[in-house]
């Protein structure tokens, strides 16, 4: 996770304060109530899949081959891959089931004892399905960010999200809420975390493209290398340009392989 200097943190403050009267630790609209207290029993414990990933999980106990379905390559749990076993088993009808009533159903009939990661991530899942928070309020997205990369989440604080991070997350909620649309505070949230890592160009096929506009406000002594990124994007880095351009190259190209590996 990032650490964000005084001046980063000073923004989100300002953001908080000011942007629709959003605070972290205030309570949603009514009708994001519920979705959100789930996120809240339900995303705390994701930390242990980037670590241990299916192994981890495991541990010394036995992993009904199901329970493999619901992972990717990499040995972790997959959101898309969870999201589609469950959507092709049961159509729509899981996105409002009770807790009580989705891991009783793994169980009978599909002989997956539901661990804490596996309800954590389908728990996610609902709480982006059944709302639009992560859309519009720039804290319940970083919520979301650090649930879908196996971050823990701690309500209470701001954690502020990686831009490789934000990149996965962005993906997978336009596959999952292909026609809903951010809110302006999310674009905001984007472009302080690119201003914090001292990235200058956020490309449209990674981020939103209105997210340029605010990190373009943030970083005025910026334009001359933000133009020079601009132009040679996709471009791997090479010999013979400055430093400065291979870095901003070079970092946006981790951040396109990090989604690359991790979507799906």
């Amino acid at each position: 996770m990032a650490h964000y200097d005084k001046l980063t943190m000073d923004f989100m403050d300002k953001v908080a304060d000011g942007v629709q009267g959003v605070k972290p630790l205030e309570p949603p609209k009514p009708v994001d109530e519920i979705v959100e207290d789930a996120a809240r029993k339900s995303l705390s414990s994701m930390r242990s899949l980037r670590t241990g990933g299916a192994i981890g999980m495991a541990a010394n106990t036995f992993i009904p081959m199901a329970v493999e379905k619901l992972f990717s390559k990499l040995g972790s749990l997959s959101v898309l891959t969870t999201y589609n076993y469950l959507n092709n088993a049961y159509d729509q009808k899981w996105w409002d089931w009770e807790p009580e009533t989705l891991w009783n159903v793994l169980e009978v009939d599909n002989g997956i004892d539901a661990t804490d990661e596996i309800k954590n991530l389908v728990m996610a899942l609902q709480t982006v399905l059944k709302s639009n928070a992560a859309h519009e309020h720039w804290h319940i997205f970083e919520n979301l960010c650090q649930a879908f990369n196996g971050n823990s989440v701690d309500f209470s604080t701001v954690q502020p999200a990686e831009l490789n991070e934000i990149a996965l997350t962005i993906k997978i909620l336009n596959y999952l809420r292909p026609k809903q649309e951010f809110d302006e505070e999310v674009f905001i949230y984007i472009a302080a975390s690119a201003r914090n890592s001292g990235v200058v160009f956020l490309p449209p096929d990674l981020f939103p493209r209105e997210c340029q506009k605010f990190l373009n406000d943030m970083s005025y002594d910026t334009q001359v290398l933000r133009s020079r990124v601009y132009k040679s994007w996709p471009e791997m880095p090479k010999k013979g340009v400055t430093a400065d351009l291979q870095i901003q190259l070079a970092r946006l190209h981790e951040i396109k392989e990090y989604v690359e590996e991790h979507y799906g």
